[in-house]
């Protein structure tokens, strides 16, 4: 079932450029262990602007049952579904995974990022799951931070775990902002590549920017800081494109003691560097290029399939935890609210990062 049928919920399948599985909608229909789709959305327009699209599209010559309804108590009541997608505006997050959590606890759950739009709902949200999930040994819900199942950024996290380029150091990372809404994306990989975050060591002052304006629903603003980890290495988050309308910049540079590794062109480009033996300078060494990991090149839509197949592969074995869980979610999330306070505090330049689940962020930078 999919709760909430905009841009990630359905639309983004209308892309030409995304494709058709770069939608949650898209992305179970083409899965080939999944029967059949339930579509919800309480705007009538966009529902029924789905349904015809759906009834009139040729969808790779797949035939599968799409019921669409408007209201997702009384859906998930009659279809009781193995895995349930929440991709409704960030502020419907907590109301929606009570309901859900607390009258059916789906097999599986898959909440779009950010968890909340504060940190206070987001813990409410993790005790919710918590005590649905009690009597299983992991709780099963995924937060789609997308590049989890993108392979490209999981053969990056494969080539740090074989110690390609040895002890990494440095993370700088490019987002085109604002934070909740993009700059978290990076947060997570940050997360992901470096460890646990030790503190927030300083900012430079956020801006707003285009993507703010096109999303003013997000309350969002942009920014970007500095993450000590506690393994000793640095994460670097800028924001870029400020002042380009609609240019969009992603990008991450990993330094390690043996080597580095670049993501550029928004992942069209991911190189493997080696520290050699300048032939220029004597007595020094250089960063040469030895692989180039583009053959991974995948679609906008491999991601999301790849996601289903994780969410399917948890429903099989109860072990087993998704790429990403709902306390990966809230950790990035952190981050982006202690930026946050750096900003409303601009005499503040060192804040520990504290992890209590139910942590107050005001308290946090006052108490430091």
């Amino acid at each position: 079932m999919v709760i909430g049928l905009g841009r990630v919920g359905w639309s983004y399948s209308k892309e030409k450029g995304r494709g058709f599985a770069s939608s949650h909608l898209g992305a179970y229909y083409v899965h080939n262990e999944i029967d059949s789709v339930v579509a919800v959305d309480s705007n009538e327009k966009r529902l029924s602007e789905c349904a015809q699209w759906f009834r009139y599209s040729d969808l790779k010559g797949l035939k599968k049952d799409v019921v669409f309804l408007s209201n997702y108590v009384e859906a998930v009541g009659k279809w009781n579904p193995d895995i349930v997608s929440i991709c409704v505006p960030t502020p419907m997050h907590h109301d929606i995974m009570r309901n859900i959590c607390q009258r059916y606890g789906p097999k599986v759950i898959c909440l779009e990022k950010p968890v909340a739009p504060n940190l206070m709902e987001a813990n409410q949200i993790a005790n919710q799951v918590a005590h649905t999930y009690a009597d299983h040994k992991k709780p099963r819900v995924a937060v789609n931070f997308t590049r989890r199942w993108d392979e490209r950024y999981q053969a990056v996290k494969s080539q740090i775990n074989l110690g390609r380029i040895g002890k990494p150091l440095l993370a700088v990372g490019h987002h085109p902002g604002p934070l909740l809404r993009t700059g978290i994306h990076m947060l997570d990989l940050f997360n992901w590549y470096l460890g646990e975050p030790g503190c927030l060591v300083g900012v430079i002052e956020p801006k707003d920017n285009w993507m703010t304006e096109k999303f003013p629903e997000t309350n969002d603003r942009s920014g970007s800081g500095i993450i000590h980890y506690k393994g000793d290495s640095y994460g670097l988050l800028a924001n870029m494109g400020l002042d380009i309308p609609g240019f969009t910049l992603f990008e991450l540079l990993l330094y390690g003691n043996k080597g580095a590794i670049k993501i550029e062109d928004n992942a069209r480009s991911v190189r493997i560097q080696q520290i050699e033996d300048s032939q220029r300078y004597a007595g020094l060494r250089e960063l040469t290029t030895r692989d180039d990991l583009a053959p991974l090149q995948t679609s906008m839509e491999s991601p999301m399939t790849r996601m289903v197949d994780d969410l399917v592969e948890c429903i099989k074995d109860p072990d087993r935890i998704p790429q990403c869980t709902i306390e990966d979610g809230i950790r990035a999330q952190r981050l982006v609210h202690m930026i946050r306070q750096c900003k409303l505090n601009p005499d503040m330049t060192s804040v520990q990062i504290m992890y209590p689940e139910n942590v107050d962020v005001s308290e946090t930078v006052r108490s430091h």
